[in-house]
Protein backbone atom coordinates (compact mmCIF):
# COMPACT_ATOMS: atom_id res chain seq x y z
CA UNK A 1 0.00 0.00 0.00
CA UNK A 2 1.48 3.33 -1.02
CA UNK A 3 1.33 6.45 1.07
CA UNK A 4 0.26 9.70 -0.63
CA UNK A 5 0.98 13.00 1.06
CA UNK A 6 -2.16 15.08 1.55
CA UNK A 7 -2.25 18.88 1.19
CA UNK A 8 -1.71 20.80 4.44
CA UNK A 9 -5.32 21.96 4.57
CA UNK A 10 -6.53 18.39 4.99
CA UNK A 11 -4.20 17.83 7.94
CA UNK A 12 -5.93 20.45 10.08
CA UNK A 13 -2.91 22.74 10.22
CA UNK A 14 -3.39 26.52 10.29
CA UNK A 15 -2.81 28.54 7.13
CA UNK A 16 0.61 30.12 6.76
CA UNK A 17 -0.98 33.50 5.96
CA UNK A 18 -4.47 34.97 6.23
CA UNK A 19 -6.75 34.27 3.25
CA UNK A 20 -9.43 36.60 2.00
CA UNK A 21 -11.75 36.55 -1.04
CA UNK A 22 -13.72 39.61 -2.08
CA UNK A 23 -16.76 39.53 -4.35
CA UNK A 24 -18.55 42.33 -6.11
CA UNK A 25 -22.24 41.55 -6.34
CA UNK A 26 -24.60 43.47 -8.58
CA UNK A 27 -28.36 43.49 -8.95
CA UNK A 28 -30.37 40.57 -10.18
CA UNK A 29 -30.29 39.72 -13.89
CA UNK A 30 -33.49 38.17 -15.21
CA UNK A 31 -33.48 38.94 -18.93
CA UNK A 32 -33.01 36.76 -21.97
CA UNK A 33 -29.65 37.07 -23.68
CA UNK A 34 -30.56 39.29 -26.65
CA UNK A 35 -28.12 39.28 -29.59
CA UNK A 36 -30.06 42.26 -30.99
CA UNK A 37 -28.54 44.39 -28.21
CA UNK A 38 -24.95 43.53 -29.12
CA UNK A 39 -22.69 45.91 -31.02
CA UNK A 40 -21.03 44.42 -34.08
CA UNK A 41 -18.03 46.19 -35.60
CA UNK A 42 -17.87 44.94 -39.15
CA UNK A 43 -14.49 44.43 -40.82
CA UNK A 44 -13.54 45.85 -44.21
CA UNK A 45 -14.01 43.57 -47.21
CA UNK A 46 -10.76 42.24 -48.61
CA UNK A 47 -8.97 42.44 -45.23
CA UNK A 48 -8.33 40.00 -42.40
CA UNK A 49 -9.47 42.46 -39.73
CA UNK A 50 -11.47 40.67 -37.03
CA UNK A 51 -15.22 40.95 -36.67
CA UNK A 52 -15.73 42.44 -33.19
CA UNK A 53 -18.84 41.78 -31.10
CA UNK A 54 -19.46 43.62 -27.82
CA UNK A 55 -22.10 42.21 -25.48
CA UNK A 56 -24.44 44.11 -23.16
CA UNK A 57 -23.30 41.95 -20.19
CA UNK A 58 -20.80 39.17 -19.40
CA UNK A 59 -21.57 35.83 -21.02
CA UNK A 60 -20.53 32.30 -20.08
CA UNK A 61 -16.92 31.72 -21.20
CA UNK A 62 -17.29 28.03 -21.99
CA UNK A 63 -20.42 28.52 -24.05
CA UNK A 64 -18.95 31.50 -25.92
CA UNK A 65 -16.21 29.18 -27.12
CA UNK A 66 -18.75 27.05 -29.00
CA UNK A 67 -21.99 29.02 -29.50
CA UNK A 68 -20.97 31.73 -32.00
CA UNK A 69 -20.26 31.20 -35.67
CA UNK A 70 -20.10 33.46 -38.71
CA UNK A 71 -21.43 32.59 -42.15
CA UNK A 72 -20.41 34.39 -45.31
CA UNK A 73 -22.41 35.70 -48.27
CA UNK A 74 -22.47 32.17 -49.70
CA UNK A 75 -24.01 30.83 -46.45
CA UNK A 76 -20.93 28.77 -45.60
CA UNK A 77 -19.10 29.13 -42.26
CA UNK A 78 -16.20 31.58 -42.18
CA UNK A 79 -13.07 29.82 -40.98
CA UNK A 80 -10.92 31.73 -38.54
CA UNK A 81 -9.62 32.16 -35.05
CA UNK A 82 -12.16 33.23 -32.42
CA UNK A 83 -11.16 34.89 -29.17
CA UNK A 84 -13.05 35.94 -26.06
CA UNK A 85 -12.41 39.40 -24.62
CA UNK A 86 -11.72 40.50 -21.07
CA UNK A 87 -14.53 39.84 -18.65
CA UNK A 88 -16.39 37.77 -21.25
CA UNK A 89 -17.97 40.98 -22.57
CA UNK A 90 -16.72 40.69 -26.14
CA UNK A 91 -15.81 38.20 -28.84
CA UNK A 92 -14.00 38.45 -32.11
CA UNK A 93 -13.28 36.34 -35.16
CA UNK A 94 -10.09 36.84 -37.16
CA UNK A 95 -10.74 35.10 -40.50
CA UNK A 96 -8.30 32.68 -42.11
CA UNK A 97 -8.86 34.42 -45.45
CA UNK A 98 -9.86 37.98 -46.30
CA UNK A 99 -13.52 38.88 -45.80
CA UNK A 100 -15.67 38.55 -48.90
CA UNK A 101 -17.73 41.62 -49.76
CA UNK A 102 -21.43 41.44 -48.94
CA UNK A 103 -23.79 40.29 -46.24
CA UNK A 104 -22.64 37.99 -43.45
CA UNK A 105 -24.44 36.47 -40.47
CA UNK A 106 -23.37 36.02 -36.87
CA UNK A 107 -25.12 32.78 -35.90
CA UNK A 108 -25.90 32.40 -32.18
CA UNK A 109 -26.78 29.05 -30.65
CA UNK A 110 -29.82 29.62 -28.38
CA UNK A 111 -28.16 27.77 -25.49
CA UNK A 112 -25.68 30.66 -25.04
CA UNK A 113 -26.01 31.95 -21.46
CA UNK A 114 -24.96 34.91 -19.39
CA UNK A 115 -23.20 34.33 -16.07
CA UNK A 116 -26.57 34.28 -14.26
CA UNK A 117 -27.82 31.32 -16.31
CA UNK A 118 -30.17 33.24 -18.62
CA UNK A 119 -29.97 32.09 -22.22
CA UNK A 120 -31.13 33.28 -25.61
CA UNK A 121 -34.11 30.93 -25.36
CA UNK A 122 -35.04 31.14 -21.66
CA UNK A 123 -34.71 33.09 -18.42
CA UNK A 124 -33.06 31.04 -15.66
CA UNK A 125 -35.34 32.10 -12.80
CA UNK A 126 -38.49 33.00 -14.67
CA UNK A 127 -41.62 34.53 -13.21
CA UNK A 128 -44.59 32.55 -14.56
CA UNK A 129 -46.76 35.69 -14.45
CA UNK A 130 -44.42 37.75 -16.68
CA UNK A 131 -45.05 37.22 -20.42
CA UNK A 132 -41.56 38.53 -21.25
CA UNK A 133 -40.07 35.61 -19.27
CA UNK A 134 -41.71 32.97 -21.46
CA UNK A 135 -39.29 30.65 -23.27
CA UNK A 136 -38.39 31.71 -26.82
CA UNK A 137 -37.52 29.84 -29.98
CA UNK A 138 -34.88 27.17 -29.76
CA UNK A 139 -33.52 27.81 -33.27
CA UNK A 140 -30.24 29.67 -33.80
CA UNK A 141 -30.56 33.46 -33.87
CA UNK A 142 -28.80 35.39 -36.62
CA UNK A 143 -27.50 38.95 -36.60
CA UNK A 144 -26.63 40.33 -40.00
CA UNK A 145 -23.73 42.59 -40.90
CA UNK A 146 -22.00 43.75 -44.09
CA UNK A 147 -18.26 43.88 -44.56
CA UNK A 148 -17.37 47.53 -45.22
Amino acid sequence: MSSVSQPRRSQGLPLLAPAQRRYHVGGEERRHVDPGRWVLTAPSAGTSEPLRVTFDRPLDHGLLARCLQVSGPDGRPVDGTPSIGRGEQSWQLAPSRAWAPGSHQLVVDPVLEDVAGNSVSRVFDRDLDRPEDQPRQTRPVTVGFRSR
